[in-house]
């Protein structure tokens, strides 16, 4: 996978907006985790369809880097590899984008990208390297 810049989902850009200029209490995640998308209608407001259970598939946790500067932006780069799979019983599909969700099932879907064309059939794992996911500000 090519580096790919996040994008907000309206869910966390709400969030974000309440607790900095409306002061309403946020609770921060325990964790963030990783998903793979088949389809993705409106990612912004939370419509996609992530890879199904039961085939060797679960969200995997996902942690970044501290902020540097990327030009005028601040940025933060996930850190680690993550492995999802392999996948064990049936083909995936083809993942067309990831998302960050704030609970390893269910939850919130926080950030996410598309423009992945990724097949993944029986036998295969997909693992995104260190630095590969970025969030910009500016």
């Amino acid at each position: 996978m090519a580096t790919q810049t996040l994008a907000m989902t309206d869910a966390l850009e709400d969030k974000i907006l309440n607790h900095i200029f409306r002061l309403t209490a946020s609770a921060t995640p325990g964790a963030t985790h990783l998903a793979l998308f088949t389809a993705m209608a409106a990612p912004e407001a939370g419509t996609v369809t992530e890879v199904g259970a039961g085939v060797g598939y679960a969200r995997q946790p996902i942690t970044f880097s501290a902020p540097t500067t990327n030009g005028t932006a601040r940025r933060i780069a996930s850190s680690g590899t993550i492995t999802f799979g392999p996948n064990t019983t049936t083909n995936w599909g083809t993942i067309v984008g990831v998302g960050i969700y704030d609970l390893i099932t269910g939850g919130v879907l926080l950030m996410y990208c598309t423009g992945l064309s990724t097949p993944v059939v029986v036998g295969e794992s997909v693992t995104v390297q260190s630095t590969t996911l970025t969030v910009d500000l500016d």
